[in-house]
């Protein structure tokens, strides 16, 4: 009769290691769902200021096309030599400053590819620890069923 009624130690320690076990997996699952995220918060701040950088330099490009057609307006009208360099020299300054801004939204669309894929590297990390915690779970019961 003891001995129905005495455990396996084995089955005890094996019972008491998997019970650690899913706590330290839960813990690590919910670390990567935290991180999870603060990815998901950081790519969307990327996407934000992408949008706004991406409005700038509409405007940017906007404006040259106004200077142009004002420059257009000021040489029919028989602007001089001096003006015609002056706006040009500004032209050039205002060309630099949206290739700079163009090149900055290439770099920031990278960013956002990047803090995609480590978006997506976060999903995976959550689902392999929540599979880890329910694959405790299930021998935790198979081993409640075999005692």
């Amino acid at each position: 009769m003891d001995e129905l009624n005495a455990e396996d130690p084995s089955q005890v320690a094996l019972r008491a290691a998997t019970g650690q076990l899913r706590s330290l997996r839960q813990h690590r699952c919910a670390t990567a769902e935290r991180d999870q995220r603060r990815a998901a918060q950081q790519l969307q701040a990327l996407l934000d200021e992408l949008t706004r950088k991406q409005a700038h330099a509409e405007s940017e490009q906007a404006a040259l096309v106004q200077w142009r057609h004002a420059l257009s307006d000021q040489l029919q009208g028989g602007g001089s030599m001096r003006t015609l360099r002056q706006w040009l020299g500004q032209e050039a300054g205002r060309l630099r400053q949206v290739e700079a801004l163009k090149q900055g939204l290439l770099a920031h669309q990278q960013q956002v590819e990047h803090q995609r894929s480590e978006l997506a590297r976060c999903k995976q990390v959550v689902t392999h620890r929540a599979r880890a915690v329910e694959k405790l779970d299930v021998l935790r019961e198979i081993l409640d069923e075999q005692s």
